[in-house]
């Protein structure tokens, strides 16, 4: 198998009308129940650790204290902690048995960790294994939603079903705060309060085990992998409402088959395929994609998360109602504009763009924030006026939240699930992802304590990180907006496995020359991806 033909493109028929149907959008909006998972919790345990009768059944410290830090710092990161192993072990169970039983497994263990969160009576370790154990589902979640939809979907509008996860997370992420409001607004004092926001999550982990167990299909892509052609055309033909001798169907199973076969050729093994992860066309995929989530998590949106009731009583909010207010108000700006960006953005502009004007408008921002900060002399502990140069910090903070969500909420998340090749798919998004919640452990952790020891700048910390985002993302990362799944190795350059074991097959070997085929592939991927922003 000469470079050249390892770097040939499949010819796409004219898309059919017919593979827009309810099937495929239905299927979408139920794995996406795995969002509800991952964004309730996100919003929930933030606002959920400032109720006075959470403060109380737990006996926290003295708002403002070291030891407040470090145990509201533990509560949150816990779940991180779990999440993080839970998508390293991903890897090797999906590859087993599958997409759709992975997210049945996740989904229990998020049903029982909440349960254990909920029921955990004022006792702070019950607390943090319930926080771990829920972790442990949510990881896998994080990580099999976006990739199982991504495999399903039509190149068209893959940008817009992997996106209505994030808009799913943010849906849901604004549900927590308004919870935790709505039980400090019209509940007396009481353990029902925290036990009822907590409780809560146990709705979408059982609506997404009973989604895995009757509704959800296969991935086609893993049916391929697995050797069952019939299996994956029989869910390709009821996803895309097309028979199964249609061009379109015939031409997409074909080129699923294709590059199974040519991954098959590359890395015979399983200790090869490790190895494969290193290969040029592999290294660089697997690198951006690490970066990406971590530069997601650089924004600061996950301070903003976790201790924005915080953050406005430090500007001037005072009150557990007004704060938890400002704290709803912030996470429904955040979920308008992401459903903002994934109807009308992701599919007409591109990852690319998006992620630049993001990027720019976050810095713009944090830097603001931290300078008000700095130069009033901000006090958490004694929140001052609200003056002018105030109420413009959370003009910001608001802000904050449009020009993330138009850029870095999803799309790292949309990038990782569609870059990597079929065959290391799954180990890519495991890394990927594991990726993302160790940066979000370590920002949890990190942030309590910024915001006592440094206060302004940790918003510079962020806005710093940001403007190197931006350098980054103008000079290395392209666009991927209508590119197939086949075709993202013309994108990033062919795999063909740099200084491979002299094991491998005399075929997969004959790579030609490495510079003409870097050039082919650039030409080519031009092509399909247009010009850069």
């Amino acid at each position: 198998m000469s470079a050249n033909r390892a770097a040939e493109t499949v010819i796409v028929p004219a898309t059919p009308a017919e593979i827009y149907n309810w099937r495929i959008y239905t299927v979408g909006a139920c794995a996406c129940s795995g969002a509800l998972i991952f964004g309730y919790n996100n919003g929930v345990i933030g606002t959920c650790i400032t109720l006075p009768s959470f403060h109380r059944d737990f006996s926290l410290p003295n708002y403002g204290t070291s030891d407040y830090s470090y145990i509201t710092a533990n509560i949150v990161s816990a779940m991180q902690g779990g999440a993080f192993f839970g998508s390293l072990l991903t890897f090797p169970i999906t590859e087993k048995i599958g997409r759709r039983f992975s997210l049945t497994i996740a989904s229990m263990m998020f049903f029982l960790g909440s349960a254990i969160m909920t029921f955990s009576d004022g006792s702070l370790p019950m607390m943090y294994a319930g926080r771990f154990v829920g972790g442990l589902g949510v990881g896998p979640v994080s990580l099999l939603v976006p990739m199982y939809i991504s495999e399903l979907a039509p190149p068209d509008i893959r940008g817009f079903l992997v996106g209505m996860f994030e808009i799913g997370n943010q849906l849901s992420s604004m549900a927590g705060f308004w919870v935790n409001f709505a039980v400090q607004s019209t509940m007396k004092e009481s353990s029902a309060q925290w036990m009822l926001s907590l409780g809560i999550q146990l709705i979408p982990g059982g609506l997404l085990f009973l989604a895995s167990i009757f509704i959800l299909p296969e991935s086609p892509r893993f049916h391929v992998k697995k050797f069952k052609p019939e299996q994956a055309l029989k869910t390709l033909v009821w996803l895309r409402q097309l028979p199964p001798d249609h061009e379109y169907v015939v031409t997409e199973l074909g080129a699923m088959q294709q590059q199974v076969d040519r991954e098959l050729v590359q890395a015979p093994s399983k200790l090869r395929m490790m190895r494969e992860l290193f290969w040029r066309g592999n290294r660089n995929r697997l690198g951006m994609g690490m970066l990406l989530m971590i530069c997601q998590n650089t924004t600061g949106i996950n301070a903003l998360n976790f201790y924005s009731p915080s953050i406005f009583r430090s500007i001037g909010f005072t009150g557990i109602s007004v704060s938890l207010f400002a704290s709803g108000m912030w996470a429904l700006i955040k979920s308008a504009s992401t459903i903002l960006s994934m109807l009308f953005l992701v599919d007409r502009l591109g990852r690319r763009k998006l992620l630049i004007l993001g990027a720019i408008g976050i810095a713009v921002t944090m830097i603001y924030i931290g300078s008000f900060i700095t130069v009033s002399g901000v006090d958490p502990n004694h929140p001052g006026a609200k003056t002018p140069a105030a109420w413009l910090a959370i003009v910001c903070l608001y802000l904050f939240a449009v020009f993330f969500c138009i850029g870095w909420n999803s799309i790292p998340w949309i990038y990782c699930s569609e870059i990597f090749p079929n065959r290391l798919r799954s180990l890519c998004v495991s890394i990927t992802t594991a990726t993302q919640w160790l940066a979000c452990f370590a920002v949890a952790r990190a942030t309590p304590y910024m915001l006592e020891g440094i206060r302004g700048g940790t918003y510079y910390f962020f806005g710093a990180c940001i403007v190197l985002t931006v350098i980054w993302v103008w000079f290395c990362v392209p666009e991927t907006k209508g590119v197939t799944l086949e075709d993202m190795d013309l994108l990033f350059g062919v795999p063909h496995g740099e200084g491979r074991d002299p094991q491998v097959t005399a075929e997969a070997q004959q790579v030609g020359d490495v510079k003409d085929e870097k050039e082919e592939v650039e030409r080519k991927a031009t092509d399909i991806a247009g010009p850069k922003f």
